[in-house]
């Protein structure tokens, strides 16, 4: 078992690399191995060139993947749940955090905070998954 396994828990596909690229560029840098979790498929993420939903899917997971190969993250997850709140089925994401979680055994675990600007309800959902299931997978 690595001494730095680091777990990553982001509503968006893109939000890591947006949220704390340099960090994970420099944990890497430092031998920790970085695994990434995007619980929403990105769907509904910008869309100036109007594509559908489901390209929007498809170019937000390739994007995701090329980020991570440039910063050295070992693994992503995507969860593919709906990019809405209200569409997200919380009690599946919860028992596959805490099943992800209990297998990686992770030293860390990184996720969006409340004082964060961003307070979209799917970016805070993700968030207290996130530190909801941390206790439940480390028994």
């Amino acid at each position: 078992m690595c001494h730095n396994n680091i777990v990553i828990i982001s509503a968006h596909p893109d939000d890591m690399e947006i949220g704390m690229g340099g960090t994970v560029a420099k944990l890497v840098e430092s031998k920790a191995v970085i695994t990434s979790i995007a619980v929403t498929n990105g769907g509904r993420s910008s869309n100036p060139f109007a594509l559908t939903e489901q390209r929007i899917i498809e170019v937000r997971r390739e994007e995701a993947l090329r980020a991570a190969s440039v910063l050295g993250v070992k693994e992503v997850i995507f969860y593919g749940e709906p990019d809405a709140a209200g569409e997200v089925n919380t009690t599946a994401v919860k028992r596959r955090l805490i099943e992800i979680l209990a297998r990686l055994r992770p030293t860390e675990v990184y996720r969006w905070m409340r004082r964060v600007t961003d307070i979209q309800p799917i970016v805070l959902s993700a968030s207290w998954r996130g530190k909801a299931c941390v206790k439940p997978a480390s028994r």
